[in-house]
């Protein structure tokens, strides 16, 4: 039987000589295409996936999962072999993405 959290990690090698700069736990997004046809006046429709690191294989490879969108509503029904055909096709690159967190803190009269 088949895990549908198993389904949306995959696997990212970088091309021939290129290194990836991420560790593990960053998120990353890829940018790509959403429009099939290759007309290059309709370029302004992209689409972004968002994805975790799970594990850095080597300064070339590390593993990613999927990560679930509300906002995103180009893509929110396909699955993630429709998402790596589209990454493949369109996509040259990735971003790292910062993502805020909440930190809690004692004020420094407390401390005193």
């Amino acid at each position: 039987s088949s895990n549908d959290d198993d389904d949306d990690v995959i696997d990212v090698k970088c091309v021939e000589e290129e290194r990836h700069d991420v560790s593990k736990g960053d998120y990353i997004a890829f940018t790509y295409s959403v429009n099939d046809n290759d007309d290059d006046d309709n370029n302004d429709d992209e689409n972004t996936e968002t994805f975790q690191v799970l594990n850095v294989k080597n300064p070339t490879s590390f593993t990613v999962k999927r990560q679930k969108s509300n906002n995103n509503n180009n893509n929110k029904n396909d699955n993630i072999h429709t998402i790596i055909s589209k990454i493949n096709k369109d996509a040259t690159s990735f971003s790292k993405l910062k993502i805020p967190q909440k930190i809690s803190f004692l004020s420094l009269s407390e401390c005193l």
